[in-house]
């Protein structure tokens, strides 16, 4: 099952001081196990999540604002952000998406 997230808008997150401190510190984090993530995070949009039978990411797919797709996780490099964390997801909560899709835009840009 693919879910779509949507991510706090850039603008929202430089006006917010606490929450910029809070990205500034983690990006101090990140680097270490997403490399890729420290320079585009600020810049996804919305991300399509691929969920496994317990309703934890498997894989995770970060869009901008032009719909292109700029993250994606677990890699080689990147550990993720829904990837790495163990949220269990509520799909009743969020939109779905096309798995077909998904799978076109990952293997188009992964392999």
């Amino acid at each position: 099952m693919i879910i779509k997230v949507t991510a706090d808008r850039r603008q929202k997150v430089r006006e917010n001081f606490f929450l910029t401190a809070l990205v500034n510190a983690l990006k101090n984090l990140i680097p270490a196990s997403s490399p890729d993530y420290e320079i585009n995070i600020l810049n996804v949009e919305y991300w399509l999540i691929e969920l496994d039978e317990n309703f934890r990411a498997n894989r995770e797919i970060g869009f901008n604002d032009n719909d292109e797709a700029i993250l994606f996780a677990p890699s080689d490099k990147n550990l993720g952000v829904y990837t790495d964390s163990g949220i269990k997801f509520n799909p009743d909560l969020y939109d779905k998406s096309n798995p077909d899709l998904f799978d076109i835009i990952w293997k188009k840009n992964t392999c």
